[in-house]
């Protein structure tokens, strides 16, 4: 909360772009660097897209989930996992 901001009667947080992502310390990268990750960025959203058109109902939550139990190697991460329509 220290760097977003309060709106509302609840004070509910609030995300602050110029606060947040704009500060944000990137490391300095060659033009080389940039390019492998603007190429990076590229595949893995072409790869989402592909994902979300085989499973209309996969939301970006549920294709992390996967990923995640993939990362851990858990038993729980099957095909099965991609919420059906």
């Amino acid at each position: 909360m220290a760097a977003g901001g309060q709106l509302g009667m609840g004070n509910d947080p609030r995300y602050n772009n110029s606060r947040c992502f704009e500060t944000f310390p990137f490391p300095a990268s060659t033009p080389a660097q940039q390019e492998k990750i603007r190429a990076l960025g590229e595949q893995l959203d072409a790869h989402r897209k592909r994902q979300q058109a085989l499973h209309p109902a996969l939301t970006m939550t549920g294709m992390y989930n996967v990923l995640e139990r993939v990362g851990t190697r858990d038993s729980r991460a099957s095909p099965g996992d991609v919420p059906r329509p």
